[in-house]
């Protein structure tokens, strides 16, 4: 019960400090549109990022371990 009382808390001082606003977030053009594999297929670039970014850390934490 406590830890959940303090996450609200943090929570609160989180919306508090930087306003609880809905702000719009814009793609930037470097990961715009999308890489066309086929009729069928397409991978937007924000998502093809997001694969490779993974799998770079799951590469890094590999070795490390």
């Amino acid at each position: 019960m406590a830890t959940f009382g303090v996450s609200l808390i943090l929570q609160q001082a989180v919306r508090d400090v930087f306003s609880a606003n809905n702000r719009p977030v814009e793609t930037p053009d470097w990961l715009a549109g999308s890489l066309q594999i086929n009729d069928i297929l397409a991978i937007t670039y924000n998502r093809l990022y997001i694969i490779i970014f993974t799998l770079v850390l799951f590469l890094l934490l590999l070795a490390v371990l």
